[in-house]
């Protein structure tokens, strides 16, 4: 595909190396995107080198956010895992003979073991009366 506005420039697609160059340059020189592309894409004009700085930067502070997001579930969930844990080992819950303590991982098994919980609670608070 050519540019029309200048016939030399085609547009290619960006390699990893050119758009890790490019962020190293932009942090260098500013947005001085005419001398980056000068000195350093001559293939390229300053234009698509704007865009597609911004595009990365966009790109990365979505990365940035998921992961934020991913991290804060994860620890959440492990809060959960030990909070039900500390439960069940603080009221030494007796399943059939055995006493058991539990450290679970799996979500759906975390709800039916805090369910149980509420139960045997619910069942000893009737017994107290």
């Amino acid at each position: 595909q050519i540019n029309h506005k200048n016939d030399v420039i085609k547009c290619v697609q960006w390699t990893e190396q050119e758009c890790d160059k490019l962020v190293h340059l932009q942090k260098q020189h500013g947005s001085n995107w005419s001398y980056i592309q000068m000195q350093y894409f001559p293939n390229r004009n300053p234009n698509q080198l704007k865009c597609k700085y911004n595009y990365l930067v966009k790109q990365n502070k979505r990365k940035i956010e998921q992961s934020k997001q991913q991290d804060i579930n994860q620890q959440k969930q492990q809060d959960n895992e030990k909070q039900v844990k500390v439960d069940f080992q603080k009221h030494d819950i007796v399943l059939g003979l055995d006493k058991q303590k539990f450290d679970v991982a799996d979500s759906q098994v975390l709800e039916t073991l805090q369910l149980l919980q509420n139960v045997l609670n619910n069942v000893k608070d009737d017994s107290n009366q």
